[in-house]
């Protein structure tokens, strides 16, 4: 018993066809014996279950890195969001300072006579930014 690999000339792919002792074959092929062949057939689909556990891994790893990438463009836009909200109240808070308001003053003050008294007041106050 032997088989023959065919290789053809427009697939890179490869037929294995059962022969029987004596046969004559009317294509080029490589030749083997069973023992042959079968260990060829084995080595095939172990490298076709390698490749297919490394290419399953590899779609792991791009869905990982797909989940990553998501997670971290919600991370930045929660982080710049956070930023906005903060410089938005900081901007609130210095137009407030910026506005009158009312001021409760005291203190000593000095006559025209020379004589000092003390001064309870209350007036506008206006803050003067630089």
């Amino acid at each position: 018993m032997l088989f023959v690999a065919n290789y053809g000339y427009c697939s890179p792919r490869i037929e294995f066809n059962y022969v029987e002792k004596g046969y004559v074959s009317a294509e080029r092929g490589f030749w083997a014996d069973y023992e042959t062949g079968e260990l060829i057939l084995r080595g095939l689909r172990q490298w076709r279950s390698e490749r297919d556990h490394w290419e399953r891994k590899y779609e792991e790893l791009s869905a990982d890195n797909l989940t990553y990438l998501n997670d971290q463009a919600r991370l930045w836009k929660e982080a710049n969001d956070s930023i906005n909200s903060e410089r938005m109240a900081w901007n609130r808070e210095l137009r407030k300072s910026r506005l009158p308001s009312l001021g409760v003053f005291a203190g000593i003050g000095y006559t025209t006579s020379g004589s000092v008294e003390g001064v309870v007041g209350v007036g506008v106050v206006w803050k003067i930014q630089h």
